[in-house]
């Protein structure tokens, strides 16, 4: 049996890059290594671990870079990070949309009903406060994809708009 640490209280706030950076590469690499999300893993497959570190650290920035919507989740009882969401904006047919570009957590904390109200209240506190009219996410392929995607659909009410070339599914919250 793995050892999972059950959150118990959790927040988010914007990413800081001075403060938060260290913690969030690493955090990202964990996930990598346990989830290999297709669209970064595959280029990394066969490399060496630090070449996989400094290509993960690339790609991560690349998004950290591009996406002006960066937040942190934070372990309450501990103070420190367990997870990040990075989002762009964009102006669709006159209308704000966020495009939930990368959200990971760390492999150790179990998905839990704190860190999915986490994820809810968030959503709706920054669309309120930015005026989106949609959330859209993109959910990447990985291993054992259609069983994540059965698990996203009965946490959070969603609706498929669509997949794109690189069979990412583009998912609305509802």
């Amino acid at each position: 049996m793995k050892n999972y640490i059950d959150l118990k209280s959790c927040s988010y706030r914007r990413y800081n890059p001075k403060e938060d950076y260290q913690s969030i590469v690493k955090i990202f690499i964990e996930f990598q290594e346990k989830n290999k999300i297709k669209q970064i893993y595959n280029l990394a497959e066969g490399q060496s671990p630090m070449m996989k570190i400094l290509y993960f650290k690339a790609e991560l920035k690349k998004l950290l870079d591009k996406c002006t919507h960066r937040y942190v989740a934070i372990d309450d009882d501990t103070g420190k990070i367990f997870g990040a969401a990075i989002a762009e904006e964009i102006i669709k047919d006159g209308e704000k949309v966020i495009i939930l570009q990368f959200a990971f957590k760390d492999p150790k904390y179990i998905f839990n009903r704190k860190i999915k109200f986490l994820m809810a209240k968030g959503m709706i506190t920054e669309r309120k406060k930015h005026g989106w009219v949609k959330i859209i996410a993109i959910l990447g392929d990985r291993e054992k994809f259609k069983k994540y995607i059965e698990f996203v659909k009965r946490m959070f009410k969603i609706k498929v708009v669509g997949i794109d070339q690189f069979k990412r599914y583009m998912v609305e919250f509802l």
